[in-house]
């Protein structure tokens, strides 16, 4: 592993790659405190997926507090890293993934807006977890409109709400003041 590399994963995606694909650590520190509130493991064998799972990181701290993790995303760049540390990788968009596995936690941040379809999605989302399974979420507020060359989309605070409509809201919060984390229980 190359020495640690500190950056904004979200701003240059394709850089963060090239540095995990070298072998180096990169650490987003706006987007890790997204996955340290995942509770740990409930028991021996809890499963997780991490969709659209980018450089790896909060898949790896999923496996840290005791689940046994896959993880997807159409950039390949983190699947060396991530297969060292026992974590299954699929080099698929959210669109192409399918398992047979159903999973007792799921997280999607940050990965709703990447998508033309997420309410499709969510509705695979739906699929994929156990009864009683649990969402972790986070979406971009970003007016209505964004200016990243990766979204498809932006969305509104009421968008947003409304694409997890008939989930059951356990938890929120607010990440750097436009970031929208919402806990939820399977329908």
């Amino acid at each position: 592993m190359g020495p640690w590399v500190e950056r904004n994963v979200w701003n240059d995606i394709p850089t963060a790659i090239a540095l995990r694909m070298q072998g180096h650590l990169v650490v987003d520190w706006q987007a890790i405190d997204r996955y340290l509130t995942v509770p740990a493991a409930p028991h021996p064998g809890a499963r997780a997926l991490d969709c659209c799972t980018g450089v790896g990181q909060g898949a790896f701290i999923l496996g840290l507090k005791g689940y046994v993790v896959d993880a997807f995303d159409k950039w390949g760049g983190s699947a060396a890293f991530l297969e060292e540390n026992g974590i299954r990788f699929y080099h698929q968009a959210f669109e192409e993934f399918t398992t047979p596995s159903q999973y007792d936690l799921i997280c999607a941040c940050e990965c709703l807006e990447h998508v033309a379809s997420p309410v499709q999605c969510l509705a695979r989302i739906d699929k994929w977890l156990t009864p009683g399974g649990l969402l972790r979420a986070t979406i971009p507020i970003e007016g209505g409109h964004t200016d990243n060359p990766y979204h498809v989309r932006g969305y509104t605070e009421v968008e947003a709400r409304a694409l997890f409509a008939g989930w059951k809201i356990t938890a929120e919060e607010w990440y750097q003041n436009y970031i929208l984390g919402l806990w939820l229980r399977r329908p």
